[in-house]
């Protein structure tokens, strides 16, 4: 740019303004890239629950002959999948399209402004060509630059993210050995996913939750999806931790257990 500078100032700040217009339209692209990035994210690992959940339990939906309110439910999840990825995608040749535009404008602006330079003779051909490679290198760089930018800069969103979550869901090893020879008891169990983890807002998912379970016996966990069946199974993993309440095997806490 500097070197653009020294041969025509008028030339070099219209590069400068087209480069500035460039990060503006970023700045302006980058929030709402990363929203679309995470709600995308967010919807796979959703689906991908809802997914496993309806094959695990697909012998007990046959033998209920309740399939197809599942199947009606999960074709629902996939459509909205779908159209989560569709906006993303919209938006993403959108602000490809843009910077794409404002590239393609400045290109033509500048050989229009160097051929009126020539024909007046304050121009040669060296120099015309020169200036018009130059500038268009630094603005095209920057064309292709800043929408992957954005898309880094989502990706790093999604991945702290997943980080911050694995941390404040990460299980606390006791010291205690599994033993289960009597019974678990689940006791006044309080548990809602804060905001970050589900995109909810403190959503409460159990409330006062209490029960029995003895050894030997089986048990069916029945309910419509998100009503908690795997966010229990995840509390008796220790993989999430309850608010409040107790979780006892044997009457050792679950938290000192290893």
């Amino acid at each position: 740019m500097g070197i653009i500078f020294l041969i025509d100032v008028p030339y070099a700040l219209a590069a400068f303004a087209a480069s500035l217009l460039l990060a503006v339209l970023s700045l302006y692209f980058g929030p709402r890239t990363i929203k679309l990035e995470q709600e995308v994210s967010q919807a796979n690992e959703e689906f991908s629950h809802v997914a496993s959940n309806t094959l695990q339990g697909f012998e007990i939906l046959r033998l209920n002959r309740v399939e197809e309110p599942f199947e009606k439910r999960f074709m629902e999840r996939v459509q909205a999948l779908e159209r989560i990825k569709q906006n993303l995608r919209y938006f993403s040749d959108l602000q490809r399209a843009v910077f794409m535009s404002v590239g393609t404008i400045y290109t033509i602006l500048s050989m229009i402004y160097v051929a009126w330079r020539m024909q007046r003779g304050e121009m040669d051909l060296t120099s015309a060509a020169f200036l018009i490679q130059a500038s268009n290198l630094v603005v095209w760089e920057l064309v292709m630059f800043f929408p992957f930018y954005n898309r880094v800069k989502a990706a790093t969103e999604i991945y702290n993210k997943i980080c911050l979550s694995d941390d404040t869901e990460q299980s606390f090893e006791g010291s205690q050995p599994f033993v289960f020879r009597r019974e678990i008891n689940v006791e006044a169990v309080d548990f809602s996913y804060p905001a970050e983890a589900k995109g909810e807002e403190g959503r409460e998912v159990f409330h006062n939750l209490s029960f029995t379970v003895k050894q030997g016996e089986k048990v069916l966990l029945k309910g419509v999806s998100g009503a908690g069946k795997s966010t229990l199974l995840q509390l008796l993993a220790k993989v999430y931790s309850p608010d409040t309440g107790l979780i006892r095997v044997d009457g050792v806490d679950l938290q000192e257990i290893s």
